[in-house]
């Protein structure tokens, strides 16, 4: 069984969906420096940010206060995320990305889907030869893969004969990974297509 998130078509309608112009930018992956970096360290430019935000007078006496801004909405619901974990979110998961995995995300945005490093597979031709049983899960509050565009452009296009497509009402994008309120949100159908 396959348990899918996400859409590899990466189109939205969502007016917090920014990905499409900043993948306007990826351009910039191909100049100097990031064409000599392998790695992009993400660690060390969010420690900045955050450090010189914390130094603004209206960010009060929270350390990290970045992460608690409400721009972080296309992340995540933040009605169901504690503040700790908005913090660690900010402060210890962002490490770095490669640069090729950064151009090809890039790319993918701007061609309306994930393709190879050369551009010759795209991701989205393919999703009919997955023949194994499939789970979908999609989040209603979810900017960067809308439920519906998620059923239009991945899931329906999916080759298995046995696959199911839950919406977990009042979820975004990554909510079930943060709140352990919404580990389980998804169980019950998941089980009953076990079974």
């Amino acid at each position: 069984m396959g348990l899918l998130t996400g859409n590899v078509a990466m189109t939205a309608t969502h007016k917090k969906n920014m990905l499409r112009t900043l993948s306007s930018f990826g351009f910039l992956l191909d100049i100097l420096p990031f064409k000599l970096l392998d790695r992009i360290p993400a660690e060390s430019f969010t420690q900045s940010i955050s450090a010189a935000f914390d130094l603004l007078p209206f960010t009060g006496t929270k350390k990290n206060a970045i992460a608690y801004l409400p721009l972080w909405s296309f992340l995540y619901n933040p009605s169901n995320v504690m503040d700790e974990v908005k913090n660690a979110l900010f402060k210890k998961t962002l490490d770095s990305s490669t640069t090729p995995i950064l151009r090809q995300f890039a790319d993918g945005i701007a061609h309306s889907c994930i393709r190879t490093k050369n551009s010759l597979v795209s991701y989205c031709d393919y999703l009919k030869n997955i023949k194994l049983p499939l789970f979908q899960v999609a989040f209603s509050l979810d900017p960067l893969a809308e439920p519906l565009k998620t059923f239009e452009d991945s899931f329906s296009r999916l080759g298995s004969s046995h696959k199911t497509m839950v919406t977990v009402e009042g979820g975004g994008h990554e909510d079930f990974l943060l709140s352990s309120e919404l580990h389980g949100s998804f169980y019950h159908e998941l089980l009953e297509l076990l079974r």
